[in-house]
């Protein structure tokens, strides 16, 4: 974590100063002579134009990139927080402007019904974001666990997390009564969050659900998850290829595993009345299933697709469906649309695999129909939600983890 100048027609470097315990990441020259740096260690050192130190302060993680503007200085680091620090110098650090997820992928989003909204991440995070001030108002954990299991490859899920699946997930929901959270975690079980302090209640492992069964894996991690409207009950979709329908006031034990899938599980809608399940896999089948409250054992597929055309759905996140029937282009194969939702029967949202985010009007029944398509995110974005108030859009990017909030008009 040296800093080392170079003079101009020689070859040896000068030694000027070495302040940091690790590697020194982020460099910011002032107009004064001074030197900011950032480092492995959490550190940020102002240094005079003498290079000697005038203050420190450390933060919680890598500091990853530095910028002033001659008042205060910006400091960005390896877990996505960006802090203001006053030049003149600080004491204690203050709480960051900018949070977010900052390991492996995003792909659990739920709308709440105020203005607000929850994500989660492989990154051990669950954040209840407010839409009107851009900024967390709650922060939890996928996992409280302090120890996890060494054999970590060996659940299946592909990510680039750093992080044990334990504290990774992909899918989270919260119940209409607002008591808690449901978080679907990549080692196919489900963590139970208290909704109002975020800390856990229970964990249910689906994986004796499987019907999917790979030679040396683990688990079947969740990617799609809801609540009933009547809140009763939980329906995870896994890549076990099964909908577990999950029972709220029996601690969410599984009553029913629906095997009808022949692949995993992708998304998956409830009917307004509770009494069905719609669901879409990765070999293109859209199944529905009729729940029976006075006995889910006795719950099953309804072969008959066409009983159910006029049926009223709580949402519309499979994508496959007879309103979505064309938001592919002509040149996209079946996976390239991650994510839909619709909006009052109006307007068709979608997310791709080319980083867009593409707006329709309801429905998209050709290949001609026009379509609004909107650029931000740097990867395969993998969800998209409406707010309930039908003013704003919310999109999540796989790679590049981040959330953007379009507004409409």
């Amino acid at each position: 974590g040296p800093l080392i100048k170079y003079i101009s027609g020689s070859r040896k470097p000068k030694k000027l100063a070495d302040n940091h315990n690790g590697a020194m990441f982020a460099l910011e020259v002032l107009d004064d002579g001074g030197v900011v740096t950032g480092g492995k260690d959490g550190y940020v050192h102002v240094l005079d134009s003498n290079l000697k130190k005038k203050w420190s302060i450390r933060l919680p993680t890598y500091i990853r990139s530095l910028h002033t503007n001659g008042t205060n200085l910006l400091v960005g680091n390896k877990k996505g927080e960006v802090y203001v620090l006053p030049l003149s110098g600080v004491e204690s650090p203050p709480e960051p402007i900018i949070r977010g997820h900052y390991e492996g992928e995003v792909w659990a989003l739920h709308i709440l019904q105020d203005d607000s909204f929850l994500s989660a991440g492989e990154d051990n995070l669950v954040f209840e974001w407010d839409i009107k001030s851009h900024k967390p108002t709650k922060m939890g954990k996928v996992s409280y666990a302090k120890k996890v299991p060494k054999r970590r490859r060996r659940y299946g899920v592909s990510t680039t997390s750093k992080f044990h699946p334990i504290k990774c997930a992909r899918a989270v929901a919260a119940s209409p009564d607002k008591k808690h959270i449901a978080l679907g975690r990549n080692d196919g079980k489900i963590a139970i969050l208290d909704a109002k302090t975020m800390k856990p209640v229970t964990t249910v492992n689906l994986n004796s659900k499987s019907k999917r069964k790979v030679r040396n894996q683990l688990g079947n991690w969740i990617e799609a998850m809801d609540y009933s409207p009547c809140g009763k009950f939980l329906a995870v979709g896994t890549h076990g290829m099964t909908v577990c329908i999950c029972e709220v006031e029996k601690e969410y034990k599984c009553a029913k595993a629906l095997k009808s899938h022949n692949s995993v599980i992708t998304h998956l809608d409830w009917s307004a009345d509770s009494k069905h399940i719609r669901s879409t896999d990765k070999g293109y089948e859209l199944l529905f299933f009729d729940i029976d409250h006075g006995d889910l054992t006795k719950s099953k597929q309804n072969p008959h697709a066409t009983a159910l055309k006029d049926l009223e759905w709580a949402t519309n996140h499979c994508v496959l469906s007879w309103p979505t029937q064309c938001v592919w282009d002509t040149d996209m194969d079946g996976s390239d649309v991650n994510a839909v939702d619709i909006l009052n029967k109006k307007l068709v949202a979608t997310g791709d695999d080319h980083g867009n985010v593409n707006l329709f009007r309801y429905p998209v029944l050709e290949e001609t129909n026009k379509q609004r398509r909107v650029t931000g995110h740097s990867a395969h974005v993998t969800s998209v939600r409406f707010t309930k108030d039908g003013k704003y859009l919310i999109s999540t990017g796989g790679g590049d983890k981040s959330i953007i909030q379009w507004r409409l008009v």
